[in-house]
């Protein structure tokens, strides 16, 4: 029987079928279908057959094999990032052969056919991502386990039981694997180290800074360095600087800030024209090259928020005082001065070396009262000739196509015990808007300024966004489409593209949908030493000047502007491949300092919900798989999901053109963005998962 099969599937190479549909095809008599699913079985778990999603069944030899680094969902299924294709490759579950999240793999990708898309099957695990796990220990049938983010394998993870004894269910422990097991048998475990405990929530910034090697703590010569600045070095330095003190500098940021990086100032001249500061702390004045400081730096590439607390780039003396342009203090600064004519063209500009003095130290809430004429502030005819400058730089940038993306973040209220009792959007008002105005001028001036003159070989690093990947911005149109937002937009988008739809869905319920659809759709800005301009702002050329506090990357265009336009003999700087290295190490560790604030976030969120369980709430559809949809509840946007079991009005199935889930009978449709009411049923701390039933409304 088992030759007969793969003889017959030899013969419809590609072809994707289910075991009935084959055995149909095959003539099998109901009297042999036992046998015929026996052979089935012995050809899937000896890998001669693949069983691919939807139960369907190919050769191997049907698919291309392709390489590539395996990310993994929680809820199981995953996606292989590789060179040969511009889009993701899907794998189901039960096709990932024993390879864990971020595992170098080799995949069958099967191809293309109506009712499929195209997926892939684990061949091989080239290369293991690590072979340690920071997870939380857990007990089922009585022998103790690890739960590991973001999925844990089907085969499971057990203890060697050397320190069992000593450990209890929630610990969140460091493991190192004795044993990989294999694709049916589980990974076994040695205990490194307890870190903390999922049942105490003031644990939590601990244990994602312990995942991702964040330190709060500074080694101690990293420390001793930094203290032996002091005010007397900003003294002795004012008089080899441009004094700006005269200008009015102003300071906006949040008010529990305590780095501030920026501050802004306008002048306007004599005929008609105005020049816009741009105010940004000396950092590498206090961080001299291949310093202990310079190499910590370096090392961390930037600073990670959490609501408990920060994982700073720079020792606190730096980044909260000396650096940091506090009011009414003389601070070190690097200023962009940008002569603007009345059409806002840049008639010129110039970089120094500065002191400055910030008159006042603003919160953004403060700002938008005194805009608003709700506050008066002796600063206020510099705030509202500030924002009507910002106001039509924004109108000429997004003329020009650049996308404005305004999603907002939650924000946690904690009163003690690190579970928040509220979560609130962050909400963007126009005082935001006028700063980061005037620090994207900065950064696209001073990214001009380096091209004009810039050699062939040399160490700038600019931020540049390279055009998203033909298949999702097709994917992105379909679902336009499947929600009638768009009928004539073109497949390919160009940034004005992206500006015109979000326009459009302004003011529809599909807004925040939307929104972060396109968002995902986007590529991942990164850092580079070639410029290939930045496709979201609509920019040929840009770069990161403005919070050298928080970014090795704006301390690196600081040292380039120091040597290179102001010709300072006492900067070393670095070759072009070193800044390439260094470039990629900074892209690393952003992403590795998003996926720590995400994870961080994503428990909290899970934290409050857990104290909600059987409550009701509004929610909108956020996402749709096979085995169900993703609810995003209305303001806290803390998601939760709702598994096609728990429909019991009717046999749902998923519904790919539509992106929906939909039901046999009645025909009803759960589809992207449709509004629901949900009530908690369930929530994981362990797996970071809430489950939702729906509520008839």
């Amino acid at each position: 029987m088992k030759s007969k099969i793969l003889d017959y599937l030899r013969k419809q190479p590609g072809k994707l079928m289910r075991r009935r549909e084959l055995a149909r095809r095959m003539g099998v008599r109901k009297s042999d279908y036992q046998t015929f699913r026996r052979a089935v079985k012995e050809l899937t778990d000896s890998g001669k057959v693949l069983n691919v999603k939807g139960g369907a069944l190919v050769l191997p030899s049907s698919g291309d094999r392709l390489s590539g680094t395996l990310t993994l969902t929680g809820h199981g299924y995953g996606f292989v990032t590789t060179d040969a294709r511009s889009s993701d490759i899907f794998v189901g579950g039960r096709n990932l052969g024993g390879a864990l999240h971020g595992d170098t793999v080799e995949i069958v990708v099967l191809p293309r056919s109506r009712r499929y898309r195209s997926e892939g099957i684990v061949e091989r695990i080239i290369s293991r991502k690590t072979d340690q796990f920071v997870g939380i220990v857990e007990s089922e049938r009585g022998r103790l386990g690890l739960q590991i983010e973001p999925v844990s394998p089907r085969r499971g993870i057990v203890l060697d039981g050397k320190k069992g004894e000593k450990l209890s269910c929630g610990d969140i422990v460091l493991a190192k694997v004795t044993d990989w097991g294999s694709a049916d048998s589980p990974v076994t475990v040695h205990i490194l180290e307890r870190i903390g405990s999922i049942e105490n929530p003031e644990d939590d910034m601990a244990v994602v800074c312990f995942k991702y090697d964040l330190t709060p703590e500074f080694p101690s010569m990293v420390e001793e360095e930094s203290h032996s600045w002091s005010k007397q070095d900003i003294e002795r330095e004012i008089p080899n600087r441009t004094d700006l003190r005269h200008l009015t500098a102003i300071t906006i940021d949040p008010s529990d800030a305590r780095d501030v990086d920026d501050a802004i100032s306008l002048e306007l001249l004599s005929h008609g024209n105005v020049t816009v500061g741009v105010h940004i702390a000396d950092v590498s004045f206090y961080v001299p090259e291949k310093s202990e400081l310079d190499r910590e730096a370096r090392k961390r590439g930037n600073t990670v928020y959490f609501a408990e607390g920060t994982v700073r780039m720079l020792p606190d003396n730096l980044s909260a005082d000396l650096c940091s342009l506090l009011p009414k203090m003389d601070r070190l600064a690097m200023s962009v001065l940008i002569e603007l004519d009345s059409g806002l063209n840049v008639i010129s500009s110039r970089v120094e070396e500065s002191v400055i003095q910030s008159r006042v130290a603003l919160a953004y809430g403060e700002v938008q009262e005194i805009l608003d004429g709700k506050k008066k502030n002796p600063f206020g005819k510099e705030l509202i000739e500030i924002k009507r400058i910002a106001k039509r730089l924004t109108a000429h940038r997004q003329k020009a196509g650049s996308i404005d993306f305004d999603i907002p973040e939650p924000i946690f209220r904690f009163k003690k015990g690190g579970i928040p009792h509220e979560i609130l959007p962050s909400e963007r008002l126009d005082s935001h808007r006028l700063v980061e105005e005037f620090m994207l001028l900065a950064n696209r001036e001073v990214a001009r300024k380096v091209t004009k003159g810039r050699k062939r070989k040399d160490e700038f690093v600019f931020r540049i966004h390279d055009e998203p990947s033909a298949d999702d911005m097709e994917r992105f149109v379909a679902v336009l489409r499947r929600l009638n937002l768009a009928e004539s937009i073109p497949s390919r988008l160009k940034p004005a593209d992206f500006r015109d739809i979000l326009a459009m869905v302004e003011t529809s319920p599909y807004r925040d949908l939307i929104e972060k659809l396109a968002l995902r759709t986007m590529s991942k800005a990164v850092y580079s030493v070639h410029n290939r301009g930045h496709f979201g702002l609509a920019f040929n050329t840009y770069t990161h000047f403005t919070s050298p506090i928080r970014r090795y990357s704006d301390l690196m265009v600081h040292r380039y502007l120091k040597k290179h336009i102001l010709r300072k003999i006492d900067i070393k700087g670095i070759s072009r491949d070193g800044a390439s290295a260094i470039a990629r190490e900074l892209t690393e560790s952003e992403i590795k300092s998003l996926e720590a604030e995400r994870e961080y976030i994503k428990l909290k969120q899970i934290r409050w919900l857990s104290q909600h369980i059987g409550e009701k709430f509004d929610a909108v559809v956020s996402g749709v798989i096979s085995a169900g949809f993703f609810a995003e509840l209305e303001n806290t946007m803390v998601e939760g999901f709702v598994s096609v079991e728990s429909l019991t009005d009717d046999r749902y199935y998923y519904d790919e053109l539509e992106i929906a889930i939909i039901g046999k009978r009645f025909r009803e449709m759960y589809q992207l963005g449709r509004k629901v009411k949900i009530r908690v049923r369930n929530v994981s701390l362990e797996k970071r998962r809430a489950d939702f039933d729906l509520v008839e409304v």
